[in-house]
């Protein structure tokens, strides 16, 4: 898990007059880098410091691929009556410090003026790790959102401020890395550049969004798409809500912009709800962070889950592949608990990572055309439509088939997706139901990528299976 910075309850007065400051250091945490460049097809604007200057995509405009669009939607509609411990909600590193809101629009130009890499870790010292705005990582299909806030204090050399109750989506309270500021200015200095920068962009000081326009952000997507739901996971950096009235704060915005459709620790644990379920009850939104102060608010209910949701936060090489699926050891953890890659979305993790139902892959810079590798299910390119009759390949995808072909159907047991079968007879998809699966067993589809793989395991090679699934992701009743 995340090294974070801990502090016991203070007196905010004598913090500001002493040097404690100084412990904001250990905020600096490293984006694994950029697995491909900023090429997303979208309308440009405009992001500058100085003569540093970035084309950053304006939210909302980001295209995506109408096929990966319909293949995620085929997948959250499989997941539907699935309590959330056994969906897939795709998700970023530092999703809402992205170029899109002008943090780290400056990597660029530094890059080219120093001559070295700034992408392989977090340089500026600013946790830039995205590109794309949340609304478009949104629309791309990602359902876990990480929101790095900070309270106001950063603004202590205002003499009307520091407005420590107001919270602000940024990662560094203050420029982290003075080393680096030096080197651009020297370098600079040598080839009779004036950059015209304010190195204070490169942190909370000048470069922040209030987290209430954050949150309204994400609400209009919401609104727009009434049958999802979203995970925010709040990156809470030290000071920011070690007081009661800092939480009480943090919650007025909350409940301010999502009011009653927010999923809360009273509500009970929401890993063993259905989306079906919570859209049920009119719940929208679960949100979770690390930091105890949430549990110790001036006023009102607590409304985030602490600590994270997540059993397992991890990296490539902790993930063993099907079957094992162990992570750092733990074998027992489908089903039950939540998990988090926190890598490069490459396809060898990928596939690792699909095999094994990881619930959350949260990997830096992510582009629209990463988004096939999160596709478990159809067949490149397959497009199905409601009147589709779905088989498995021996390949483990899935396509539209001949409905009048005689294959065997997948079957599951009645309360367990650990255990497959399939019908003892080759059969047509309209005669395809329970009644012909075996005993104790029940006509099925895999809801994730490792109950595919499990499937797999009992079907003979070379076989194709019938699937029990419309082809827009609904079951069969």
């Amino acid at each position: 898990r995340r090294r974070v910075c801990r502090f016991s309850r203070f007196n905010v007065r004598q913090m500001i007059r002493s040097s404690q400051l100084a412990a904001v250091a250990c905020l600096l945490s490293s984006c694994a880098g950029s697995p491909t460049p900023d090429d997303a097809d979208c309308t440009r604007q405009q992001r500058c410091n100085g003569i540093m200057c970035k084309a950053v995509c304006e939210a909302g405009t980001v295209k995506v691929d109408p096929w990966v669009t319909s293949a995620l939607a085929f997948q959250r509609a499989l997941q539907m009556h699935e309590p959330l411990a056994k969906t897939t909600l795709i998700g970023t590193h530092n999703s809402a410090i992205s170029q899109a809101y002008g943090f780290g629009i400056e990597e660029d130009y530094i890059e080219g003026l120093l001559g070295k890499s700034l992408y392989s870790g977090d340089d500026l010292g600013e946790g830039v790790c995205q590109s794309l705005s949340v609304l478009d990582q949104l629309r791309m299909g990602l359902r876990h959102i990480e929101i790095d806030i900070t309270s106001g204090y950063f603004e202590i050399f205002d003499p009307s401020l520091p407005r420590i109750n107001q919270i602000f989506v940024c990662h560094s309270p203050f420029p982290l890395s003075p080393q680096l500021v030096a080197e651009v200015d020297l370098a600079a200095a040598a080839k009779h550049i004036n950059l015209h920068w304010d190195p204070k962009n490169l942190s909370c000081e000048h470069t922040n969004v209030p987290l209430r326009l954050m949150l309204e952000e994400i609400q209009r997507w919401l609104l727009d798409n009434p049958t999802e739901i979203v995970m925010l996971y709040f990156d809470t950096k030290p000071l920011t809500v070690e007081l009661p009235s800092q939480a009480a704060a943090m919650y007025d915005v909350m409940r301010g912009v999502f009011g009653d459709t927010l999923w809360t620790p009273g509500d009970g644990n929401p890993l063993l709800q259905s989306r079906a379920e919570l859209l049920a009850q009119g719940k929208r939104v679960i949100c979770e962070d690390h930091d105890d102060g949430y549990n110790h608010p001036a006023h009102g209910d607590v409304l985030v889950f602490t600590p994270d949701l997540w059993k397992h936060q991890f990296g490539s090489s902790e993930l063993q592949p099907f079957p094992n699926c162990s992570i750092s050891g733990d074998a027992r953890w489908y089903g039950t608990e939540m998990v988090r890659g926190l890598t490069a979305a490459t396809p060898e993790f990928m596939e690792k990572a699909n095999n094994c139902a990881v619930n959350i892959v949260s990997p830096d810079y992510i582009m629209p055309d990463q988004l096939p590798l999160f596709v478990w299910s159809l067949e490149a390119n397959e497009t199905l439509s409601s009147e589709s009759c779905v088989a498995r390949l021996p390949t483990g995808r899935w396509l539209a088939e001949d409905c009048g072909k005689s294959l065997r159907g997948a079957c599951r047991n009645v309360t367990d997706d650990l255990h497959w079968a399939l019908t003892p007879n080759p059969i047509m998809h309209s005669q395809f139901t329970s009644a012909e699966c075996p005993p104790g067993l029940v006509a099925a589809v895999p809801t994730n990528g490792y109950t595919n793989q499990l499937l797999g395991t009992v079907v003979p090679s070379g076989d194709p299976v019938w699937l029990y699934v419309h082809g827009n992701g609904t079951l069969i009743e």
